[in-house]
Formats: structure tokens, C-alpha cells, sequence
């Protein structure tokens, strides 16, 4: 198993597995991203029906069943982002279903901190190749292609009741 500790000074963070305890936090996180991530990219009607209630019970559901793999990333205890992903067959033996850092913690590292651990639980699992999607044009596009993604796939994503266009950045996994 990796090994989740990583000391910053005075600062205790530590990347974990995530515990249906965690569920709450996970939410909150989903649904304060969303209300303010894409915006001008999907009906503005959407995020704003969002319910943490919903989502608390999507990922005790996931955690508990182990539907997906969840690392947090805890900051003096405090849980302020998560990673969670698949195990796939075919083309992308790996998935990332979701990455999500409050917004007042985004562009301090967390994400990347967050991307790199996934990608080397990923390696550990003997994947070769791992793909996340997500909105074409939405803020996170530069973030996924600064941090090495490939941005050759394309299908149409349904959010709500309506569908998106979103891109698939790919990743090579090397130890």
C-alpha cells in the first residue's frame, strides 16, 4: 500500500483512504465545486438543484461497497479535496470518476497532489493507461493538460436532463 503522509511544515496533510465518515465532506466539496466551476458551461439551473444529501448518500454507497477507490486529502484534519476511480477493461484500464478541491483551496497544489497519488495506486494495480472526463472548455481542461493529459477523446456527457460535450485526457502510467 502507498504510504500517505506528506509533512509540509507546521502543516500535517496526509492523502488517506476515505471513510464513510467522509461521505458528508465529499459532498459538500461536489456540490460547492460545481456551483462554482462551471458556470456559462452547463444550465445554470443545474448546480443549483444539487443536494449534499444526494451525493452523502452516492459515496456512503461507493465507500462501503468499494465501487470506486476514494483517497481525501486531509490538511490539519480537515478534509479539503478528493480522488476517486475505476479499475477498467479495454482501451483505459484505469478511470478517474471524479477530482474535486474545495475552491478556496484550488491552485495551491492540492489537485496535483491528489492526480499523482491515484496515478501511482493505478501503477500498483499493474494499469498502463488511465483517462478522465470531463467538460470540454470548463477551468479544469488547463489543469488536466498542464499535468500531462492528452486530449484526444471526445463523446457527449449527460448532466441533468441534457447533454455536454466533453473531452477525455489520457494518461500514460509509468512506476
Amino acid at each position: 500500500m502507498l504510504s500517505g503522509l506528506i509533512l509540509r511544515t507546521k502543516e500535517l496533510i496526509i492523502i488517506r483512504v476515505a471513510k464513510v465518515t467522509d461521505a458528508d465532506l465529499i459532498a459538500k466539496i461536489i456540490v460547492s465545486c460545481w456551483q462554482n466551476a462551471y458556470t456559462g458551461i452547463v444550465d445554470p439551473a443545474y448546480p443549483v438543484r444539487l443536494s449534499v444529501d444526494k451525493f452523502t448518500g452516492i459515496f456512503k454507497n461507493i465507500i462501503l461497497d468499494s465501487k470506486q477507490t476514494v483517497f481525501v486529502y486531509e490538511e490539519n484534519g480537515t478534509v479539503i479535496g478528493f480522488i476517486s476511480g475505476i479499475l477498467n477493461s479495454g482501451k483505459y484500464d484505469a478511470e478517474v470518476k471524479g477530482l474535486y478541491v474545495k475552491p478556496e483551496n484550488q491552485g495551491f497544489g492540492v489537485g496535483k497532489k491528489l492526480l499523482d497519488y491515484m496515478k501511482q495506486f493505478f501503477v500498483s494495480t499493474g494499469s498502463r493507461t488511465m483517462i478522465i472526463w470531463t467538460l470540454f472548455g470548463a477551468k479544469n481542461n488547463t489543469f488536466y493538460m498542464a499535468n500531462g493529459g492528452d486530449a484526444r477523446n471526445r463523446k457527449l456527457l449527460k448532466i441533468g436532463d441534457k447533454q455536454y460535450e466533453g473531452i477525455g485526457f489520457s494518461y500514460k502510467l509509468t512506476k
